[in-house]
């Protein structure tokens, strides 16, 4: 009766539908579901002829929406998004006007249909008196004024009291039965769907990622089986061997589940009580609408990482602290520039770069110290560490969300001063040697350790000025401990100084790394190692019961 081929809907460069196909029968009655934003509407806006597809045919007993419009639409009677009505006008008379915008239409006993939806003695007052669920049921009344073939219902239950949610399942129940009308419905109300449809889609992301066939089982079952816990072990064993071909299941310590047919629990008890196995409860476990939904349109985690980060960079880039660090960065590097070029004897290229960078890079070491403080400092700021811990997300995803932002939002800015650099290094005189980009890159090393040690701040810490004081304090002992301990222990030396210092120092400073007996695959194992300890020390905290108060 009505037939959905292949749809596909582009709005601007998006993808709004994706080669969507479904098909109604008569007297069926087929429910279309998924999450806000998925489709649905726009796939029932298709059909109803309020906007074309890009792609594909939609088809209503045998005419084509597109080609066939008037036919198609004549026998369809729908209610999309929420029903509307000229409210000076009563009910009866907004059903005689709706009657009029019907070609070729019979004489309709409006009191009969009022009675079928429950408005027999509403029909005579005026709309704007109307609640929503009577402004729905109204809907229903005028969507069926012309006796359609196919009945498409947009979240028909909304306004509805759960009273009036079970005479509506009634009613479309009957006209289902009773009048052959293929019934296509919508909601959100997913134990409602369960009771009332015959079949159901699963649209998420403008994509169909699941549609029941003929004569399937609405959702799927399976045998749940009860025994004594102490046996619960041997059980297992049995249920192993009575079924070789099945993965079993244990939900709890009493409970397993076996993926079979009603028609094995006979086969199963059997083998359960011949073992002398005390078994307390068997029968089937349906996996309910809401279990099946949920698990179908289950986002990957690539894309819930996806959704954190884009709210960290959202909350950085509302804020003037990127602009003023990319300005200060500018500033610095032209004015390096111009000191560089100034004077009898101009510098080379490669002095510029050294001068610029180092300068540069010294103030992307502060930005980055700050901008990690605020990541949970301005959570606590503005009491939305709360609101955080109580999404769905763990708290540990919540934390390395944040941890990865940073490190993005440093390389952004590292990346800013590279172009910057060596942009204005071209027009200089002398060779960019790879050694000299290689070091630069190298240096980015100390940038990774300064987030992890702040992010490890900001967690026990709840001042954002606290955490970066004990940041910038923390580098400063380290430096200088590390300085004094060179000359006296060098052997120790290199505990402290490679607990901060950047990677770059391995071939800047050849003769202090030979001194120190370090080589550059130490220096880095040894950095990620701190990294790691951090982290995990972080994670801890985070964790801990006093960031979910």
């Amino acid at each position: 009766m009505l037939s959905v081929q292949n749809v596909h809907k582009k709005m601007g460069q998006t993808n709004v539908l994706t080669n969507v196909s479904f098909d109604v029968t008569p007297g069926e009655i087929f429910g279309f579901l998924g999450p806000n934003g998925a489709g649905k509407t726009t796939t029932i806006r298709i059909i109803t002829g309020l906007m074309p597809a890009t792609h594909g045919t939609v088809t209503v007993d045998g005419f084509d929406v597109s080609t066939d419009r008037q036919q198609a639409l004549s026998r369809i009677g729908a209610i999309v998004e929420n029903p509307a009505f000229y409210p000076y006008l009563t009910g009866r008379e907004n059903l005689i006007h709706a009657m009029n915008l019907i070609p070729g239409i019979k004489k309709v006993d409006l009191n009969a249909l009022g009675a079928l939806v429950g408005l027999e003695t509403k029909l005579d007052m005026k709309v704007k008196q109307y609640s929503l669920g009577m402004k729905q049921r109204l809907g229903i009344a005028r969507a069926l004024l012309h006796n359609p073939k196919v009945l498409i219902l947009d979240e028909p239950t909304n306004g509805l009291d759960p009273a009036g949610i079970a005479d509506l399942r009634n009613y479309l129940r009957h006209l289902a039965d009773h009048r052959g009308i293929a019934i296509l419905i919508s909601s959100h109300l997913l134990s409602e769907m369960e009771l009332i449809t015959d079949r159901f889609a699963i649209i998420d992301q403008g994509q169909i990622k699941l549609i029941q066939g003929d004569g399937e089982a609405k959702t799927e079952s399976v045998i749940l089986c009860k025994v004594d816990r102490k046996q619960m072990n041997e059980a297992l064993d049995v249920v192993a061997l009575a079924f070789d071909d099945v993965k079993i299941i244990q939900e709890s310590a009493e409970t397993f589940i076996v993926p079979r047919p009603e028609t094995d629990i006979p086969h199963l008890l059997k083998h359960l009580v011949d073992r002398d196995i005390a078994v307390y409860q068997i029968g089937m476990k349906h996996e309910t609408l809401e279990e099946q939904f949920l698990k179908v349109t289950k986002k990957k985690e690539a894309r819930t990482m996806r959704s954190l980060l884009a709210n960290e960079f959202m909350k950085w880039r509302r804020t003037i602290k990127p602009l003023i660090a990319l300005g200060m960065y500018t500033g610095i590097i032209v004015l390096t520039y111009f000191i560089v070029r100034s004077g009898d004897n101009p510098g080379t290229a490669e002095t510029f770069v050294n001068y610029a960078t180092m300068a540069a890079m010294t103030f992307l070491g502060i930005f980055t110290i700050v901008f990690t403080a605020e990541m949970i400092g301005n959570e606590l700021k503005f009491d939305t560490l709360k609101h955080l811990l109580m999404s769905p997300y763990s708290r540990d995803r919540i934390l390395l969300s944040k941890l990865v932002a940073a490190l993005l939002i440093m390389l952004v800015q590292f990346v800013f001063i590279l172009v910057v650099t060596y942009g204005f290094a071209w027009t200089l005189d002398g060779a960019l040697t790879f050694e000299q980009f290689r070091n630069i890159l190298l240096s980015v090393s100390s940038g990774v350790f300064v987030i992890f040690l702040t992010l490890m701040f900001s967690v026990v810490f709840k001042s954002v000025g606290v955490v970066i004081g004990f940041t910038v304090l923390a580098n400063f002992l380290s430096t200088m401990i590390g300085g004094l301990l060179i000359t006296w222990k060098p052997d120790i030396a290199k505990w402290i100084v490679f607990l901060h210092t950047d990677l770059s120092i391995y071939y800047q400073s050849p003769g202090f790394m030979e001194t120190m007996d370090v080589t550059i695959w130490f220096s880095a194992f040894y950095v990620l190692i701190h990294i790691v300890a951090f982290y995990v020390i972080t994670a801890f905290v985070f964790r801990s019961k006093t960031f979910a108060e």
